[in-house]
């Protein structure tokens, strides 16, 4: 259903971690492998795939509508590779971006989304654990953003429970099998 490519830095070449998917192992491999996920800076998508799912969500505004996407396409049947063969010069622009401090706001409230979305409530309770943590470590245990977010997915529940579309059994076990992104 997709493809995911490498990312390096615009300027030296250099691999971007961040928007590389890890593979099985948890490690960047310069061969091809089975994925879970894609990062939106460079990916192909087989029009057949996006037609049969609901698509990037549109209400995520920055970060993480790629990892919903990616659910929905596990779950309807589909896989995802990474190409590493094909490679996309990433140049970021600093004044498109939300501040850091947004962008840590914006992190944590679409993970939490997407938790609700596809994730059985375990997961959600953890990864939205795991989550708030780490938003708190990296905005220097700024507990108005963390509040912030718990505000805005409360008063989005009964759409979100609406949205609701657990990864089935097997989806899970294959997501589990590749070290995919449930917990974090």
């Amino acid at each position: 259903g997709a493809l995911a490519f490498r990312s390096v830095d615009h300027e030296d070449g250099d691999g971007i971690h961040r928007e590389i998917p890890q593979g099985p192992d948890g490690t960047v491999p310069d061969t091809p492998y089975e994925t879970t996920y894609f990062v939106g800076v460079g990916a192909a998508f087989r029009r057949s795939a996006l037609d049969d799912v609901a698509g990037f969500p549109q209400e995520f505004f920055y970060y993480k509508e790629e990892l919903d996407l990616s659910f929905q396409l596990l779950n309807a049947g589909y896989r995802i590779r990474y190409v590493p063969d094909v490679v996309v010069r990433h140049r970021g622009s600093d004044g498109s971006r939300p501040s850091e401090a947004e962008e840590w706001r914006l992190t944590l409230r679409n993970r939490v989304r997407v938790a609700v979305r596809h994730l059985p409530w375990r997961y959600v309770v953890v990864s939205t654990l795991i989550w708030t943590a780490y938003v708190l470590s990296r905005t220097r245990f700024s507990v108005g953003t963390v509040l912030s977010v718990y505000r805005t997915v409360l008063g989005e529940r009964e759409r979100l429970l609406s949205q609701r579309s657990v990864l089935d059994a097997e989806t899970l076990e294959r997501v589990r099998a590749l070290n995919g992104r449930l917990w974090y």
